[in-house]
């Protein structure tokens, strides 16, 4: 798997995305967010608005899709999470995962 540790997409581009309800969540995500976080939907968005450049992981080409995926590490609740992202054609935010750090 390709990795890089600079993020291909710009947190500005994600909160605009955001900002405009362009954006789309996975059902695996959503249902880690409750399971891991109680998270609801608008709660995850929030989190992820809410991501600084500090949290950045690393880049990863996706196995499933051609295109980067975006992973951040952040304190969600007192407890490590992982969110990943990608942003789809230029024009949808794609909130792949999140979940608690084992």
């Amino acid at each position: 798997m390709l990795e890089k540790d600079t993020p291909k997409y710009k947190l500005e581009k994600v909160r605009k995305l955001l900002s405009e309800g362009n954006y789309n969540i996975t059902d695996t995500a959503i249902e880690s967010a409750f399971d891991d976080f109680e998270l609801e939907e608008y709660e995850i968005m929030k989190e992820v608005e809410t991501l600084k450049e500090n949290n950045f992981y690393k880049s990863m080409k996706s196995q499933q899709q051609s295109g980067w995926q975006d992973v951040y590490r952040k304190l969600v609740k007192g407890v490590e999470a992982y969110i990943k992202i990608t942003i789809y054609e230029g024009k949808l935010l794609i909130v792949i995962s999140f979940k608690r750090r084992f």
